[in-house]
């Protein structure tokens, strides 16, 4: 089982590496550091998102994660699933044309996060970020 939680919290966690490692952060390993793409680490959500959307503008395709995730989630049962399927319909709206994608990263760039709520519900787990603090790229 995988467990997100801040670090705030008080438990210890598990979370999934962009690597594919799976790192321990919690009351016996607070010296190791979060990876980059967790999205549980302390970034202001408007930067996130707008980190979301230059990603897939460079890197189209990778909307397919969020389809998986997605559809990982519904099989799984997923108790409410109102906004991932919202998010389904507003992924695949904005791969019918190349102007509904550009609208659909606008979208995302928006620094609306407080009056959308959707973006509280992100599919996006598990995109390969470059690291803010060293504006790399992974390989």
């Amino acid at each position: 089982m995988i467990l997100h939680e801040s670090p705030a919290h008080a438990r210890p966690c598990w979370f999934h590496t962009s690597s594919g490692e799976f790192r321990f952060e919690g009351l016996l390993s607070e010296e190791l550091s979060m990876s980059d793409d967790f999205h549980f680490r302390r970034e202001d959500r408007a930067e996130r998102w707008r980190r979301i959307a230059d990603h897939l503008a460079r890197n189209p395709g990778d909307v397919d994660i969020a389809l998986e995730n997605i559809t990982r989630w519904l099989d799984r049962g997923r108790v409410h699933p109102g906004p991932i399927l919202e998010w389904r319909r507003r992924i695949l709206d904005a791969r019918s044309s190349e102007e509904a994608f550009r609208k659909f990263l606008d979208e995302l760039s928006l620094n609306d996060c407080d009056a959308n709520p959707l973006k509280s519900c992100s599919p996006f787990v598990g995109l390969p970020f470059y690291s803010p603090s060293s504006n790399t790229v992974p390989s």
